[in-house]
């Protein structure tokens, strides 16, 4: 190669080293399952979240979005701590809708799951694996995702058609 290529090449070479040498760009602090009490306060910045202790011993948020009450349920804890997973909960109980209604609904949705039990309560969930964390972006997304459920699963519970 000539001395002229070559000094042509050094800065391009020099910036390729330093991109090589240079070490992880600084990563957003995971949260998870574990600490639920920053879960509450992101569910918080959508209407009220509290919370409690469930009848297990395990955390539970209670919590209203946009007027829809709602519960936050912890799993897979090891004596009240140390969860990995959360599980969304909402039911209504009148109106009732029919299995139909509830396929439908599901068949057309790519988050969150309807029920119905054989009293025929209906009840919108959404489970969340933070199990590794996520960052508090995919989890205010999260909240998010569940609010958008909410309201359209109450709409639709609630319709005068279901």
């Amino acid at each position: 190669m000539s001395a002229i290529r070559m000094t042509a090449m050094q800065p391009l070479l020099a910036l390729a080293l330093s991109v090589m040498n240079a070490g992880p760009l600084a990563a957003e602090p995971l949260i998870d399952a574990r600490d639920p009490i920053i879960l509450r306060d992101i569910i918080a910045r959508y209407g009220t979240a509290f919370l409690m202790i469930d009848i297990h011993g395990d955390p539970l948020i209670e919590g209203r979005i946009d007027g829809q009450q709602f519960r936050v349920h912890f799993h897979e804890c090891v004596d009240g701590a140390d969860c990995k997973m959360l599980g969304f909960r909402r039911s209504w109980v009148r109106p009732e809708l029919t299995l139909e209604q509830i396929n439908r609904w599901n068949n057309e949705r790519l988050f969150g799951v309807a029920t119905l039990d054989p009293g025929g309560a209906s009840t919108i969930g959404l489970d969340v694996n933070l199990d590794h964390g996520v960052t508090q972006a995919n989890f205010t997304e999260t909240v998010e995702t569940w609010r958008l459920l909410l309201t359209e699963f109450a709409a639709y519970a609630e319709g005068p058609t279901g």
